[in-house]
């Protein structure tokens, strides 16, 4: 392992260990100690498997368009992600004497979340088969994400009529978060990513080809267009996994992907792997600084990503001519 793996290895294990021992109960605490640690056992690996998730997306998505700005994001997965948990977790609260008996109430969220994904993508999909282009496919994946988030916010203003609760529910969901969840989820969310994960992981090395652009790497055989294809695939499979775990956060994406290849390069073999690491390190820190700043109540980890995150991206484009040219 190079330094850079054993670094990234090294600030993953240390935010656990901090990401178990921090909260407002006490480990010292024996009557509620086992509680305590499940509770922080749940949200840390949730935060891995968004941080994971999410990052080796943005990896993905940036190596098949050639667009160091590219993120998970910009397939409309995510914004469909969102906009089914709201529509799950809406009818789950309207129609709680109709649900199927097979259904329970806790899984309605994060499978609302996975068919939103899967629909964004069935709608993606046939266009990307037979577009000439990729900016035809990050034009239309924008499309859907921003039509997804128009009606989120449509369905989040119009369930104050059925209370405020329900509202804040809705709009508590799309901010993204790991607490209050639990190991169904964990269910759910984590054989999405370690699927998804070797899929990208085996897409390396046509990614790389394809940093030379389209034209040459069909000329030196690969299939541009059924890479397009699974890469958007195993994205939308991330993006929906990391919705189920932790909803909507920033930036993930964008960041660990640039930071990982100023420190091992383009080699999409090397980047996956470290971008992983780096991602599930990444928000597993900012749960646990979401816990530590003194604030009425705990932020949302997307608020603490938008926060760190913002900033240090428009730092990474000042830094980074090739970014700006």
């Amino acid at each position: 392992m190079s330094r850079t793996a054993w670094a990234s290895a090294g600030l993953l294990a240390g935010g656990c260990v901090l990401s178990l021992a921090v909260g407002p109960i006490s480990l010292f605490n024996a009557d509620l100690r086992s509680v305590a640690l499940e509770l922080r056992a749940v949200r840390t690996v949730l935060a891995m498997i968004a941080g994971a998730s999410l990052a080796v997306g943005g990896v993905l998505m940036q190596g098949l368009f050639r667009n160091p700005l590219a993120d998970p994001g910009v397939i409309g997965a995510q914004g469909g992600a969102i906009l089914g948990g709201q529509l799950a977790f809406l009818w789950v609260q309207l129609a709680q004497e109709r649900l199927p008996k097979w259904l329970l109430p806790e899984m309605a969220l994060p499978l609302g979340s996975v068919v939103g994904a899967v629909l964004a993508l069935a709608v993606l999909l046939p266009i990307a088969r037979r577009a000439r282009s990729s900016l035809v496919v990050l034009l239309v994946g924008f499309l859907i994400g921003a039509f997804c988030v128009s009606v989120s916010g449509l369905v989040s203003t119009l369930s104050l009529r059925q209370g405020e609760g329900l509202a804040r529910g809705l709009i508590a969901f799309s901010l993204g978060g790991v607490e209050g969840k639990g190991w169904h989820d964990v269910a759910l969310a984590a054989p999405l990513t370690l699927a998804a994960l070797i899929g990208g992981f085996q897409l390396g090395r046509m990614l790389d080809v394809l940093l030379a652009g389209e034209e040459e790497a069909v000329a030196l055989g690969v299939p541009v267009a059924d890479l397009r294809r699974w890469a958007i695939v195993w994205c939308a499979m991330l993006t929906a996994a990391a919705s189920v775990a932790a909803g909507a956060i920033a930036f993930v994406g964008l960041i660990v992907p640039h930071l990982v290849r100023g420190r091992v390069g383009a080699l999409h073999r090397r980047v996956i792997p470290l971008a992983a690491v780096g991602g599930a390190a990444a928000v597993v820190g900012a749960d646990v600084l979401s816990r530590l700043l003194p604030t009425p109540a705990p932020l949302p980890v997307s608020v603490i990503s938008g926060l760190a995150g913002a900033p240090f991206f428009f730092w990474l484009l000042l830094r980074s001519p090739s970014l700006t040219t």
